[in-house]
Formats: C-alpha cells, structure tokens, sequence
C-alpha cells in the first residue's frame, strides 16, 4: 500500500517542505510513501469560495479513482493514536493507496468533501 500526503502549501515554505521529509524518512522504513505540495490560489478575490474552488480544481487533478481520500481538517472525527492505527491498519488490508488531503487557508471545496472516505481532526 503507497501512502501520500497532497498539501495546499506555498512550494518553498521551507518550515512545510522540512515537515513532510521528515516524515518521509519516518515513513519510508514501513511503506511507500510520497508528499506532494499544490500552489495555494494565486486569485485574487475576497471570496474565499472562488479561491478554494480554484484549489479544489488542481487538488482533484491528483487523486486517483483508486485513492482511498483521507481529508485531514480541523472539523473531522478525533481519533486516539489507537484507533487511528487501527483505521490504518484496516486500510491497508484493502491494499487500495491512501491519500491525505490538507486544504487551504479557507479549507477544501465540497467535491473533495464528499470524495473522502474519512474525515479526521489530529488537532
């Protein structure tokens, strides 16, 4: 099973580029793993629906039919570290990829939504 991590993040944001090879070192000694930056939106509207529309467009771009959608937002279910092993640990029984998806400052549009199979909280 591959695992990957699709951010909305400025490519460059060093403190965000230092975080995901972190754990892609931590990660690559148990299974495939690959960390993926997309642009935030470089709209200039004060509607914050145009902006995460505009994200949502190139987010959707990366997901495969096969994913297993994880959306990580603050919203989500709360998991212990147990239970989130075990929802892992089911996952990858399935064999499927599994995706993790974090949106933008103003979060993901309602196609990803409704994409991901889980929506969880790690906050």
């Amino acid at each position: 099973m591959k695992v990957r991590l699709l951010a909305v993040a400025r490519p460059g944001e060093r403190f965000v580029e230092d975080g995901i090879r972190h754990y892609e070192e931590r990660l690559r000694h148990y299974l495939p793993y690959e960390g993926r930056l997309v642009a935030p939106s470089a709209l200039r509207s004060p509607d914050a629906g145009v902006r995460t529309a505009d994200e949502e467009v190139r987010l959707l771009k990366n997901i495969a039919e096969r994913d297993t959608v994880i959306l990580l937002d603050e919203r989500g279910t709360g998991y212990t570290s147990e239970e989130f092993a075990g929802l892992l640990g089911k996952l990858m029984g399935r064999g499927a990829p599994v995706l993790f998806i974090i949106g933008g400052a103003y979060g993901v549009g309602d196609r990803i939504k409704s994409r991901a199979g889980h929506t969880i909280s790690l906050s």
